[in-house]
């Protein structure tokens, strides 16, 4: 019974209209899995072309469940994402789902549950450095860089060889209003990691910082095509557009941002500011036409 709630959960929270070449087949669902493509895996429970038996949900729950959240997470649907992930009993599930779980929990603001996920991930593998750096960037990005050094700075030159290690150090640095120093990690991670969103996008948030807004500009619109669904990125895009005076181009990105982040007071203000004036221009526009046009007086030469 508590299986085929799951699966009537699953069927729903993605919003499945459609069945059809219904197996009951482990060995396809270890096939589906094995394609390591989480589009394929979460289309084939949207249309329906796949369904599964208990025994076969119980014995790949946390893999299947891991990689359609990883998808949902790619579309920007987080809270489904995570939804999905805590079904997964605790004692069960993976180290990457856990992982993924603090992510998503990171992608929608909610710092401290992404950071009780790690620590209780870094109680079971102390030794792991990528789980001290997660823990870091966690309270760095929600507003303690001090505690977040101290975990750093125990990783000592791990951190100059590592690009996640350098992107986090970059956000300590900056958030400590070492802006020059932190523009340096943020390029060596960059370097490293020339088309990862989160990098990206914080070397442009120092280049904002500085009043570099054309690199920044361009950073952060990279940031997006990267990842579509980094809301966080999108919505400081769409501010160093309005702050460049690109109005058209702002008000664009405002709108599918706001897709993104419904109800968020910023991109609302904003969006209402660059409305207001661009229907100023407009309205100007129009009284320009409106007046008649000069003609000018054309004197006539001497040919003779």
């Amino acid at each position: 019974m508590f299986f085929r709630l799951i699966i009537l959960i699953l069927f729903i929270i993605l919003g499945v209209t459609a069945f059809g070449n219904v197996t009951n087949s482990s060995d396809n669902l270890s096939a589906l899995l094995a394609e390591k493509n989480k589009e394929i895996i979460l289309t084939a429970f949207e249309n329906g072309t796949y369904m599964f038996g208990e025994d076969d949900i119980r014995l790949h729950q946390d893999q299947l469940y891991k990689d359609l959240a990883a998808g949902l997470a790619h579309r920007g649907e987080y809270s489904t994402a995570a939804d999905l992930l805590l079904l997964i009993p605790d004692e069960e599930r993976s180290y990457d789902s856990t992982l993924l779980l603090a992510f998503v929990y990171t992608r929608m603001n909610k710092y401290d549950q992404a950071l009780k996920t790690v620590t209780a991930l870094r109680a079971k593998y102390p030794d792991d450095t990528d789980l001290d750096n997660a823990a870091a960037y966690i309270l760095s990005i929600s507003g303690d860089p001090h505690n977040a050094r101290r975990i750093m700075e125990k990783l000592g030159s791990q951190i100059d060889e590592n690009g996640p290690f350098l992107d986090t150090w970059g956000t300590i640095l900056a958030a400590e209003g070492e802006i020059t120093k932190a523009e340096k990690a943020l390029k060596s991670a960059y370097l490293l990691l020339p088309h990862d969103a989160e990098v990206l996008s914080h070397l442009a948030d120092v280049y904002a910082q500085q009043g570099r807004l054309a690199d920044a500009q361009d950073l952060y619109q990279r940031a997006v095509r990267s990842d579509p669904a980094y809301g966080d990125a999108a919505k400081k895009y769409a501010l160093v557009l309005k702050d460049l005076g690109r109005y058209p181009e702002a008000v664009h990105v405002i709108r599918k941002t706001i897709r993104l982040m419904p109800g968020d007071p910023d991109l609302i203000e904003w969006e209402q500011e660059v409305d207001a004036i661009l229907l100023a221009w407009y309205k100007t526009q129009e009284e320009e036409a409106k007046k008649p046009l000069l003609t000018k007086r054309v004197a006539r030469g001497n040919h003779s």
